[in-house]
């Protein structure tokens, strides 16, 4: 306070007006606050991103409308995602309200199959268990899958003389597409046989 008052006095006796001075002083502040506003935003919010570790780097995630993909990059500013299609994205971690992340647990990943009513179900379910039983134990392919999927078993009883059978794969959501296609082709390999 005293080396305030100090200037000041300094320069009240050179004659100096310091209202135009301090105005200009707090219209610039103005200016500078606004403008680093979205960059003080992108930090704290870059920030949170990384020490919270609501996400990382290889997570599937959605963080809004057509942005979704792996986790290539996470800095203070930025995040990169590498969409499905190839697509680069990067999103200032300011724009990010929401977050969903497919990859912090297992994802469901429901699997039905009509059959022709009349056919030995019994038969038809075990050779839906063994196949599972196989991509479980990781034998033909290298998808993981979890040991708790399961053959439900009757899902739905249609009309005309038709059974629904729905199996329950517990997977990583961004391989969700592979391994409905594996497993369908690789059951239809059975009921070849």
């Amino acid at each position: 306070v005293l080396f305030g008052i100090a200037i000041y006095i300094v320069f009240i006796i050179f004659k100096i007006n310091l209202v135009p001075l301090l105005a200009s002083a707090g219209i610039i502040g103005i200016i500078l606050g606004i403008g680093t506003r979205p960059f003080i935003e992108d930090i704290i919010a870059g920030f949170f991103l990384i020490t919270q570790a609501t996400v990382s780097i290889g997570d599937y995630v959605n963080v809004g409308p057509g942005i979704e993909g792996t986790i290539e990059d996470i800095k203070f500013r930025t995040i990169t995602i590498r969409g499905v299609n190839g697509a680069l994205h990067i999103v200032s971690t300011g724009q990010v309200k929401q977050v969903t992340n497919y990859s912090r647990r297992e994802s469901v990943l429901y699997v039905d199959f009509p059959v022709k009513g009349g056919q030995n179900i019994d038969k038809i379910l075990e050779i839906l268990r063994r196949e599972l039983l196989v991509m479980i134990e990781g034998k033909k392919d290298q998808y993981t899958i979890s040991p708790y999927s399961k053959v439900w078993g009757i899902e739905n009883i249609q009309v005309p003389n038709c059974v629904v059978i729905r199996v329950i794969l517990m997977t990583q959501y961004s391989l969700h597409e592979e391994v409905d296609k594996v497993y369908r082709y690789n059951i239809l390999k059975q009921f070849e046989k």
